[in-house]
C-alpha cells in the first residue's frame, strides 16, 4: 500500500482539486493522511467531508507549528509500506500512483509540471556504488530538492529516523531528501512528469521570509548534511549550487552591507571570491534568478519592490555607478508592465555586466 502525507493549512481554494485528483487515481491500494495544521478557514471541513466520502481519507486536526511537524506527525500515522508527499495546493494526475507502485527500488524520483514548463528525468535505475560515482550530478537535479514527485520507503525512514527539521522553514524537504539519500541503496529515474506543481518554488513572499539568524542555521545544517553525503559516499561534492544565500527571503537584508552578505557565504563556501559573488550570486541570483517564476502579476510587483530597495542602497566595495542602477530600476518597471520579460532579462543582462566593471 502506498500512504499519501498531505499537509493541510489554509488551503480551502486548492484542497478539493488536490484530493480529487487522489481519488481519481488508477492505481487504488492507497491511503491518504490529512494533517490539518490549525487551518483557521474551512480546510478542516474539507478534509472530514473527504473522510466521509472515502475511508481511505484519515484526517488529523492540531495546532499549528508548520508544514515539518504537519509532516512528521503523518509519517506517525502511515501505515503504507511506501510514502508519497503531496502539496494541499498541488495534484497528481490520475496515472502517477500507478507509474511508481511497480518499482522495488528504494527511492523512486519522478518528474514535475511547473509553471507550464515540465520536467522528465531519463529512466534510469542507480545502484548505490552508482549513486556514489554520479552523487553531484544527482544533487545538481531539480527534483532532489522537494519531498514531492517522489515515493520513499517507509522501513528506512523509520529505521533511520529520518524527520523533517521543524526549527527550518525553508529547505526542509531539502535535508530530509539529503538525510534519506544517505541511506537509500538504489534509486530509480521514471520518465514522465505527472505531478502537477502550482505554487511558487521557495513559498510565497509573506510566509518564507527569514531572519538573518534563520538563513544561518538553514546553511549550517545544509551544510552538516552535505559533509554527511562525503563521509557516506567518499565523493567529493560540488558546494557551489549546493550552499547559497538565499537572499531574496532574507529579513531585514537592507540593514547589512554586501561585505557581510559575502562573508556568510564564504563561511560556507571558502573557494568563492568577491567578483564571482557579486556577478553570478549577488547579481544575477538575487536580482533575477526568481523572477520568472512568479506567478501572475501581484508576485511580479512584490518581488521587484524589494529589488529596487535592493539597487538604492550604497555598495561598499563594488564600484556601480548609481545612475546605472536606477537605468537598471526604470527598465524593470517598463518591462514589469509591457510584459517583455525576455528581451528585458537579455538587456538588464548586458547592463548589469557592464557596470560591474569599475
Amino acid at each position: 500500500m502506498i500512504s499519501i502525507i498531505i499537509p493541510v493549512y489554509n488551503a480551502e481554494k486548492y484542497l478539493s482539486t488536490c484530493l480529487d485528483s487522489v481519488l481519481a487515481q488508477t492505481f487504488t491500494d492507497w491511503e491518504c493522511i490529512l494533517v490539518n495544521d490549525g487551518s483557521t478557514d474551512n480546510s478542516g471541513k474539507i478534509c472530514e467531508e473527504y473522510v466521509v466520502k472515502d475511508k481511505r481519507f484519515r484526517v488529523v486536526h492540531k495546532e499549528n507549528g508548520g508544514v515539518s511537524s504537519a509532516r512528521n506527525l503523518g509519517l506517525d500515522k502511515v501505515q503504507g509500506e511506501w510514502i508519497v508527499f503531496l502539496d494541499s495546493d498541488d495534484s497528481i494526475k490520475p496515472i502517477f500512483l500507478s507509474e511508481i507502485s511497480s518499482s522495488s527500488s528504494d527511492l523512486v524520483i519522478t518528474g514535475f509540471i511547473a509553471n507550464n514548463l515540465s520536467t522528465c528525468p531519463l529512466k534510469q535505475i542507480i545502484s548505490r556504488s552508482n549513486i556514489a560515482h554520479n552523487i553531484n550530478d544527482i544533487l545538481h537535479l531539480k527534483e532532489i530538492y522537494v519531498v514531492w514527485a517522489k515515493r520513499f520507503k517507509k522501513e528506512l525512514i523509520q529505521r533511520n529516523d529520518i524527520r523533517f527539521d521543524e526549527k527550518l522553514r525553508m529547505s526542509e524537504d531539502t535535508l530530509f531528501c539529503y538525510d534519506y539519500l544517505s541511506v537509500c541503496n538504489n534509486i530509480e529515474f521514471v520518465d514522465s512528469s505527472n505531478y502537477l506543481f502550482t505554487g511558487v518554488f521557495g513559498g510565497d513572499d509573506d510566509k518564507y521570509v527569514l531572519e538573518w539568524e534563520e538563513e544561518e542555521y538553514r546553511l549550517s545544517v545544509l551544510n552538516e548534511r552535505i559533509e554527511k553525503l562525503v563521509n557516506v559516499f567518499g565523493s567529493k561534492i560540488d558546494k557551489r549550487v549546493l550552499l547559497y544565500v538565499n537572499y531574496m527571503k532574507l529579513k531585514g537584508l537592507l540593514h547589512h552591507t554586501d561585505i557581510e552578505c559575502y562573508e556568510l557565504q564564504k563561511r560556507f563556501f571558502p573557494e568563492v571570491d568577491k567578483e564571482i559573488f557579486f556577478k553570478q550570486y549577488f547579481i544575477w541570483d538575487f536580482l533575477f534568478g526568481a523572477f520568472l517564476q512568479r506567478a501572475d502579476k501581484k508576485e511580479m510587483w512584490g518581488y521587484l519592490k524589494n529589488i529596487h530597495n535592493f539597487l538604492t542602497v550604497p555598495f561598499s566595495w563594488v564600484k556601480v555607478r548609481r545612475w546605472k542602477l536606477h537605468i537598471i530600476a526604470f527598465l524593470i518597471y517598463y518591462h514589469l508592465f509591457s510584459f517583455k520579460v525576455f528581451s528585458f532579462l537579455t538587456k538588464v543582462k548586458k547592463l548589469i555586466m557592464s557596470s560591474s566593471q569599475p
